[in-house]
């Protein structure tokens, strides 16, 4: 028999019929957060979204685009990164540019726009590929949407979104 010494404490033995086949995922979703460090990801969720939507107003609106969390502890802090394409196209000679939010549900998440493009060529169509990044403490365990608005800078200036699948991040961090 084989003595194994870890911490000062001793392990006799252990048999194969004593370790079990599968370990239950309730003992999975019980997290102690206490016992990890500060910035340490908890969980992540990943989602690939393909529809297409145009925005034709310089208000934040809602494109389709969202992404679902359900946090493990109501004092972490979600970091939430979306990179997707888009394009604007322009009319009337109109510049062309448009800002966009991370918003939970309704609510929108600090006062940053996420994403600010300008182009002062006026007519055509441009594409770009974005990132937009922010984060949020939700104070929740419930299921929480995070969206992503848009809006164009110039009345007669249009914005497509998706024009490549947009891929959304939500990072469930220790804070």
């Amino acid at each position: 028999m084989a003595l194994i010494k870890l911490n000062n404490q001793s392990l006799t033995s252990i048999t194969a019929d004593g370790l079990p086949s599968s370990i239950p995922s309730s003992k999975l979703d019980t997290i102690d957060v206490t016992k990890l460090g500060s910035g340490a990801v908890i969980q992540t969720v990943q989602k690939r979204q393909t529809s297409s939507t145009t925005v034709n107003s310089t208000s934040l609106t809602y494109t389709g685009l969202f992404i679902t969390i359900t946090p493990k502890s109501a004092s972490s802090r979600i970091l939430l990164i979306a990179k997707h394409g888009l394009s604007f196209s322009t009319h009337n000679g109109a510049g062309r540019g448009g800002g966009s939010a991370w918003y939970r549900g309704t609510t929108r998440l600090g006062d940053n726009q996420g994403l600010q493009v300008y182009d002062a060529h006026s007519g055509g169509h441009r594409r770009y590929t974005t990132t937009i990044i922010d984060s949020d403490t939700p104070n929740t365990t419930s299921a929480t949407d995070y969206r992503i608005y848009f809006k164009t800078y110039n009345t007669g200036a249009s914005m497509k979104t998706n024009e490549s699948v947009c891929e959304m991040i939500a990072h469930e961090l220790v804070i």
